[in-house]
């Protein structure tokens, strides 16, 4: 899997500076403490593995999540994110396992994942502009905006990946 800073838009998305993966993860320390362990021991080891269209969205979804852990005082932690089906999907739990955690807690951070997630459905994963859900030749389903799709289509699914190389 490619690492989180290696995602970049192409060029022509370049119009202002873009957040990465790891800007995410050191602005949410606290969600984000799972992120320094070796991918065996959990999945944010491998970083986000989601296009950082859908950044701005789990940048909302982070500050959310971190109001509740401060405002509850039980921490939530982010285990995994990542595109699934064209819809961002994120894996979270509290950070004391078993923890005797209030269910409104739980149901509130349940909410705020579920609602981001539905959002994720109408916006590019690449690009960030209004998108929907896609069915690609090989079957994998994109969520991307006419532009993205039209590159995917004539240029193959990792488009956006042979631009970062000309970027470099």
């Amino acid at each position: 899997m490619v690492q989180p800073d290696a995602h970049r838009r192409p060029a022509a998305f370049k119009e202002e500076k873009k957040m990465k993966g790891q800007d995410l993860i050191t602005k949410y320390p606290k969600l984000f403490k799972e992120a320094l362990l070796p991918p065996v021991q959990s999945c944010m080891g491998r970083g986000i593995e989601c296009w950082e269209g859908w950044y701005p969205l789990l940048d909302s979804l982070c500050g959310h999540l971190q109001l509740v852990s401060d405002r509850s005082g039980y921490q939530i932690v982010i285990r995994q994110v990542k595109s699934k089906f064209a819809r961002l999907t994120i894996y979270w739990g509290f950070e004391v396992a078993g923890a005797d955690v209030p269910e409104l807690h739980r149901a509130v951070a349940d909410k705020l994942v579920e609602a981001h997630a539905d959002l994720s459905e109408e916006i590019c994963e690449v690009c960030g502009k209004p998108g929907k859900s896609v069915t690609g030749d090989t079957g994998w389903i994109y969520a991307e905006c006419p532009e993205c799709t039209a590159q995917r289509e004539l240029l193959g699914p990792c488009w956006h990946l042979d631009k970062q190389k000309d970027t470099q």
